[in-house]
């Protein structure tokens, strides 16, 4: 009986140790076939987030090339409107014989008188009215046509 048992866990043993054999040499196939399944999934995860880095780039230096051209149209339009302002500047300012004699027969004194002053400088309207002032003070007429228009008190 003993002898049975002994050759029944020799021999189940040797059925353990092929099949540990078995399940050894199987998972030396498998190893390698796992590692290569863990690498192809590591590239193509690698690939996948260089494609949507790739992606978020282009996205942004479109938004960005949009945004220059905003600026740069915005830019162009205040460069317009400050060229046409100048124009508009410029042509009021330009003296015009023909005009400023039309302006004589057509508006009285008084209202030459403003004309006048809107078309001088800050600097011209305050030499006048310190002219005005002096003399005033010192008691000597001035003639209307340089001096400053009347306020509401002296009306």
């Amino acid at each position: 009986m003993i002898s049975d048992i002994q050759e029944n866990d020799r021999r189940t043993g040797t059925q353990h140790a092929g099949q540990e054999q078995r399940h050894q040499q199987t998972q030396a196939r498998r190893q390698p076939q796992q590692q290569e399944e863990r690498q192809r999934l590591r590239q193509q995860q690698q690939q996948e987030q260089r494609e949507r880095q790739r992606q978020r780039q282009e996205r942004n230096q479109r938004r960005y090339e949009r945004w220059q051209e905003r600026v740069a149209q915005r830019q162009q339009e205040r460069n317009r409107q400050e060229q046409e302002e100048h124009e508009h500047y410029a042509y009021l300012q330009r003296r015009s014989p023909n005009f400023d004699e039309l302006m004589d027969d057509i508006l009285g004194e008084r209202e030459l008188e403003e004309y006048s002053l809107e078309r001088m400088t800050p600097q011209d309207r305050r030499e006048v009215w310190e002219q005005e002032h002096l003399n005033q003070l010192q008691g000597n007429p001035t003639s209307r046509a340089h001096r400053l228009p009347l306020d509401d008190t002296e009306r």
